[in-house]
Order: structure tokens, then C-alpha cells, then sequence
């Protein structure tokens, strides 16, 4: 996927599964590729793992570990730090550039903020997601003794009290 290959000429190029095109301006070179095959055993197998790994706001480090951990065969160095950031990295040659892999690492998530008495949560959302798209969703709690299993809830529109619900 990220590991480049010598030309003739000695300049390192994208594997040949990559379509790539480079838009160069005064200022910023920017190079933009397309991967054409399909998504092999080992690729699918990751991505799922990737998937299924709980990582909400505040809390990904979990799922940057799978990631790292897949994307170490492809790169020079990966690397995270205390801001919980991570990053994979193949470096160019001195006649060519190296390509850093970003992107956005967590997920939807919510905190319990309060228990009821009759075993009701209410919860408050980390990072930036609208309340609506929770509605009717199961969802995976997190404990200290495993994954527990269930779905959001949504107060009748009679029932709703203002912006609360």
C-alpha cells in the first residue's frame, strides 16, 4: 500500500496499484493517489479489526495501536505522542518526496453522566456529534468488566422537555 519501489533512475514510486497524480503550485507540491485493486485477505481483515476497535473522542489509543501496528509493514517509522496523535511515514530519497499518512482517528462516543433507579443512562456526547443520529443506535458500553450491549433511547416528542432531551 505505502511501501514505494526504486525506478531505473534510482527515484523511489508509488507501488503500481497506485494511480497518482502530482498538482505542483509555487508554494505546495500535492499528490493525491487512488488504490485499483481490490482489498486483499490481510487489508479487509485489518479494516474490520480497525472498525470493531472502541475509539471515541478522548480515547483513541486503542485504535491507533491497531493501526500502527498494521501500517508498520508498509512505512519507515511510525510514531504517536503524548497529544494522541500517531503517524506512519516513508521517506523519499533526496530526488524525491516523503509522504506523510494522516487522518482523523476517533469515533462517535458518549459518557455515562448519571444512572436512574430504574437502570436508565444519560449520557453526554465527547467530541462534536449531533444527538440525533444516536437515536434508536446499540451501541457497546464500556466497563470495567467488558462490553455491554444497547441502544439509545428516544423520549416521545409529547414527552420532550426543550433542548434536554
Amino acid at each position: 500500500m505505502l511501501r514505494a519501489s526504486s525506478s531505473s533512475t534510482g527515484a523511489r514510486v508509488p507501488p503500481a496499484h497506485l494511480q497518482c497524480e502530482v498538482v505542483e503550485s509555487a508554494s505546495h507540491v500535492l499528490i493525491g493517489c487512488i488504490a485499483t485493486p481490490p482489498m486483499n485477505v490481510d487489508a479487509k481483515t485489518f479494516l474490520f479489526q480497525l472498525l470493531n476497535t472502541p475509539s471515541p473522542s478522548g480515547f483513541e489509543a486503542a485504535g491507533q495501536k491497531v493501526w500502527l501496528t498494521y501500517v508498520r509493514q508498509f512505512a519507515d517509522s511510525v510514531q504517536s505522542d503524548a497529544y494522541g496523535n500517531a503517524w506512519a511515514t516513508l521517506r523519499g530519497t533526496k530526488n524525491s518526496f516523503s509522504l506523510l499518512l494522516e487522518a482523523h482517528a476517533d469515533e462517535i462516543g458518549f459518557m455515562v453522566q448519571n444512572i436512574s433507579d430504574d437502570g436508565f443512562l444519560s449520557v453526554v456526547r465527547t467530541g462534536g456529534s449531533d444527538r440525533a443520529i444516536a437515536r434508536g443506535k446499540r451501541v457497546n458500553l464500556l466497563g470495567d468488566q467488558g462490553p455491554v450491549l444497547g441502544v439509545v433511547g428516544n423520549t416521545a416528542v409529547h414527552l420532550r422537555n426543550g433542548d434536554s432531551d
